[in-house]
């Protein structure tokens, strides 16, 4: 299993997702905004290509 994230840190999408019918392509950077005590699962604000909050599994992230 993946060493948990903190918050505040800058991470990159390892798939492209889709969030409320628009595309977060892979490899696209935000910031970890919150992470639940799991260690499995975050908020990650993104500013481009447009702005909006997700919530991930830690699968779907990794250190920038």
């Amino acid at each position: 299993m993946p060493a948990p994230i903190p918050e505040l840190s800058v991470v990159r999408l390892t798939h492209s997702f889709e969030h409320q019918a628009r595309k977060l392509p892979e490899g696209t950077v935000g910031t970890v905004v919150h992470a639940w005590s799991d260690g499995e699962h975050y908020a990650v604000e993104f500013t481009r290509p447009f702005p909006c909050v997700v919530s991930l599994a830690r699968a779907d992230i990794q250190p920038a």
